[in-house]
Formats: structure tokens, C-alpha cells, sequence
């Protein structure tokens, strides 16, 4: 899959703030570059995955996946509840565009509800997030998405 033209990570041209912060993180970065970035500091760099477009987000989000099942993530449940955030906004508003990374979005959802402690997750803080993860994860497998 080519790099994200700047038009992918910025559908409105800049008329976006969000999307002008994404364009500026993220444009010319390969995956393991992105990857990167969510070491630096993860849930700053998540958020541009919340406004980027459609081919942005599908190159963009696995990504992620490193750092969630890397030891580095231990005691991170800030990510967790971005990760919730930014996928339940991306079904809510745009479902098509976990098409085309429908399956690493799969595995860092299952990985994050079966490693929950490794999280540090405080259910009196963030609530049912075990809950969240699995009705995130039946959305995701109810798209029907075939791999790609």
C-alpha cells in the first residue's frame, strides 16, 4: 500500500483543524515511523487517527498495534480509552473506513480485552471498558468485512 497522499490524511484540505494536526504528524511517515510516534506519546498521536481519512486511517492504524501489546503500553489505560473513543467515532460516523484495516482494528480490540490488568484499567475511572472493547468488537466482526 503507497504512503497516504496528503489529500487521504486531509480530506478538506486543511479546512480541518484536526486534519491539519494529522497532515503535520503524520504525512510522508511510513508504518514503522508511525509506529514510532505512539512510543513518543501515545494518545496525542491516536487522536489524528480519530479525524484522518479513510485511506489515512486504514494505513495508519495498525500502526498502533506495536506499542498496545508492547510492555511499554503496561499501566496505559489512557490508550485504551482512546482507542474506544476514536473507534466507536470511526462506526458511529464512518463505518466503511475500518474496511480496509477491519482485522489489525480486531486484533488490538481483543488483545486490549483479554490483557485488561496489564492496562491498569480502573472500572470505578473508565467504567465497563471490558464491556466497551466487546460490544466494539461484535460491531466490528458485524460489518462483515471480508479480508483484504
Amino acid at each position: 500500500m503507497p504512503l497516504p497522499t496528503k489529500e487521504d490524511i486531509s480530506p478538506t484540505s486543511g479546512a480541518d483543524l484536526d486534519e491539519c494536526a494529522a497532515l503535520e504528524h503524520f504525512f510522508g511517515k511510513n508504518q514503522s515511523e508511525a509506529s514510532t510516534l505512539f512510543f513518543e506519546n501515545p494518545e496525542y498521536f491516536a487522536d489524528d487517527l480519530m479525524w484522518m481519512g479513510r485511506k489515512a486511517f486504514a494505513f495508519y492504524f495498525p500502526s498502533l498495534e506495536p506499542y498496545i501489546i508492547s510492555k511499554e503500553s503496561a499501566g496505559d489505560a489512557d490508550i485504551i480509552n482512546a482507542l474506544i473513543g476514536i473507534l466507536k467515532a470511526r462506526l458511529d460516523d464512518d463505518p466503511v473506513s475500518i474496511k480496509d484495516c477491519h482485522t489489525p482494528v480486531l486484533r488490538v480490540l481483543m488483545f486490549a480485552r483479554e490483557n485488561l490488568e496489564k492496562f491498569q484499567v480502573d472500572t470505578c475511572v473508565n467504567g465497563d471498558v471490558a464491556g466497551e472493547l466487546s460490544d466494539l468488537i461484535e460491531r466490528v466482526q458485524t460489518l462483515g468485512f471480508a479480508d483484504t
